[in-house]
């Protein structure tokens, strides 16, 4: 099948958002995933920076036929793209990339955490059954569940002295597409 996530680079992995429309996009489970390259590129099409997180079933859904065609590459063409300085427009992410390198708590970054601060959009698509009741549940047992846990929507606190640190909650947004039998 198409070895989706796995680079033979080390990618820069930051919380940093450098000022480009990002957005992250959560494939899971559904045969339906065979859509993520559509959606993919469509987000692409309209200047959007996507991190993709795929959960295994998604990965899997990416390497089946569909209409006499792999999923999967026309996604591994997605990923050749990148803007006028050279920076990819889309980046995968997988459970192994987790925890690959971390070796410090509090000195080594964490993935889900930095997704979750870089992008401005959050997009489960497609969301299964299973993916909705974690969510629901507060189940994080995979990178894509821990990055929704992570990704805070307008959340209004009252923190004294801490106006960058609400900027960053204002404006996000979550969208969660089903496909549920």
């Amino acid at each position: 099948g198409v070895a989706l996530g796995k680079r033979k680079r080390k990618v820069s992995r930051t919380a940093v958002n450098d000022g480009k429309l990002r957005g992250c996009v959560c494939g899971c489970g559904s045969v339906a995933a065979v859509k993520l390259p559509a959606i993919v590129e469509g987000l692409v099409k309209r200047g959007v920076y996507v991190d993709l997180v795929l959960s295994e079933r998604a990965a899997f859904f990416l390497n089946v036929d569909y209409k006499g065609k792999k999923p999967g590459r026309q996604l591994q063409a997605l990923l050749r793209t990148r803007d006028a300085a050279g920076a990819h427009l889309v980046q995968v992410w997988r459970d192994d990339d987790e925890w690959a390198g971390y070796c410090s708590v509090g000195g080594d970054r964490v993935l889900h955490i930095d997704l979750a601060k870089r992008n401005q959009l959050l997009l489960v698509a497609p969301c299964s059954a299973s993916t909705m009741a974690k969510i629901a549940l507060g189940i994080s047992d995979n990178l894509l569940t821990c990055v929704v846990r992570a990704f805070y929507n307008n959340l209004s606190i009252d923190v004294a002295g801490k106006s960058e640190f609400l900027r960053h909650f204002e404006d996000r947004k979550v969208c969660l597409a089903f496909a549920i039998n």
